[in-house]
């Protein structure tokens, strides 16, 4: 339970019963005072129990409750202004005020600027009235247009901790690229090239041998070592498959060994 001590518009725009309202209350109990969003208060009855709580509240800090006659006087005033016809103003005040709500971003751009070329207009014209009143509209759609701005999501926080991740990631890889230069740097000035891994790399080079990488002059050399007796051309595949050893065993090879062994009787 809380009194109602003022009624502020503008400022931030919130939703209530799904449109967009930027009305608020100054509510109070004993001294204290917030601004609230009419979302807030309940129109469901007070409790006995709120009651006497709201009351204890306003003893301890020496106040006291609101009198019979101020509490009609108040009733009266809010059963009148929902009777109350309105008028040309009112209406157009309210459609004004609602068109402000509702008012995109380029409109309130749009708008501006042609309310910053009044005021040069007027600051040439040196019309003090008409500069405070365009500085005091500017001012508020300025604000609205501040209002309207969407807050930081999930998303935008998300983004906002992959780039310092990011950001943390290319530090320590520049930090681990400069100490291996300066330890290169290092080994050169001292010629300490113990350690083989610091060494440059090198490419190694397979070299094959091949009968086409030879001469003529080798051909010809070499056909006489080839060739057996009967003028053919050796195989060593073959030679090896013929050998003693793969075709009898290892026993076979043993048996050619001679020994020569003294034996004394």
């Amino acid at each position: 339970m809380a009194k109602v001590e003022e009624i502020v518009r503008g400022g931030a725009t919130y939703n209530l019963l799904g449109k967009p309202c930027n009305t608020y209350l100054v509510a109070s109990q004993a001294r204290d005072e917030k601004k609230l969003e009419i979302s807030c208060i309940s129109d469901s009855p007070i409790l006995p129990d709120e009651f006497i709580s709201y009351k204890k509240l306003l003893e301890s800090a020496d106040s006291r409750l609101p009198s019979v006659g101020e509490v009609e006087s108040k009733f009266s005033e809010l059963r009148e202004m929902s009777t109350r016809k309105l008028t040309n103003e009112d209406i157009n005040r309210i459609v004004a005020r609602k068109g402000a709500l509702f008012m995109d971003a380029g409109t309130r751009v749009r708008k501006v600027a042609r309310l910053r070329e009044e005021l040069q207009v007027a600051i040439e014209q040196a019309n003090i009235k008409q500069i405070e009143h365009l500085n005091k509209q500017i001012a508020d759609l300025t604000k609205d247009g501040d209002a309207h701005k969407p807050k930081a999501n999930s998303l935008s926080n998300m983004n906002k901790i992959n780039l310092r991740n990011k950001k943390t990631n290319e530090q320590s890889i520049r930090k681990a690229e400069k100490l291996n230069v300066a330890n290169r740097q290092k080994q050169l000035l001292n010629n300490s090239f113990n350690d083989p891994f610091s060494r440059l790399r090198t490419n190694p080079k397979i070299f094959y041998s091949s009968d086409a990488s030879h001469g003529n002059a080798d051909d010809t050399g070499k056909s006489g070592e080839d060739n057996d007796g009967d003028g053919q051309k050796k195989d060593p595949a073959k030679e090896l498959a013929n050998c003693l050893y793969r075709r009898d065993g290892i026993d076979a090879v043993i048996k050619q060994i001679n020994f020569d062994i003294e034996l004394q009787i």
